[in-house]
């Protein structure tokens, strides 16, 4: 299969270059086209690829110091909560479960923002590998 040099978008009405694709959303051909992203509200291609890079790694340090504040706070919380959980010997495993699952319920807002986050970031990391991964 040969490449043929002179493809024509039907829409720009000029000649394309390899591996380009026309926006829709953009109404313009963008050269080596990823995706249309609606949170630059632009398209992803080779001229705006490195800016797309930082933009997730900005929200991917974002997430992770959420993340990292998160679990700093439900730490604090929990020390300072079930003090006596730790430093009295409970002979009766089910009366220890049932004050660590308190501090838990009673701060189920925080662990939901903590579980939340850590798994965002890792999304957020997997994504930006593969984007370093595949252009570089």
């Amino acid at each position: 299969m040969t490449f043929k040099t002179k493809n024509e978008c039907v829409t720009c009405k000029f000649i394309k270059p390899a591996r380009s694709k026309h926006c829709s959303l953009c109404n313009k051909c963008v050269s080596v086209f990823d995706h249309h992203c609606p949170w630059i509200r632009s398209c992803v291609g080779e001229n705006n690829i490195h800016l797309f890079t930082k933009f997730i790694f900005s929200h991917l340090l974002f997430c992770f110091l959420k993340f990292l504040i998160s679990f700093y706070v439900l730490a604090m919380l929990l020390s300072w909560e079930s003090k006596d959980l730790f430093i009295v010997n409970y002979d009766n495993w089910e009366i220890r479960k049932y004050l660590f699952l308190k501090v838990f319920i009673d701060n189920i807002l925080l662990v939901m923002l903590f579980f939340w986050t850590g798994f965002t970031s890792s999304a957020l990391f997997l994504f930006g590998i593969s984007l370093i991964g595949r252009y570089g």
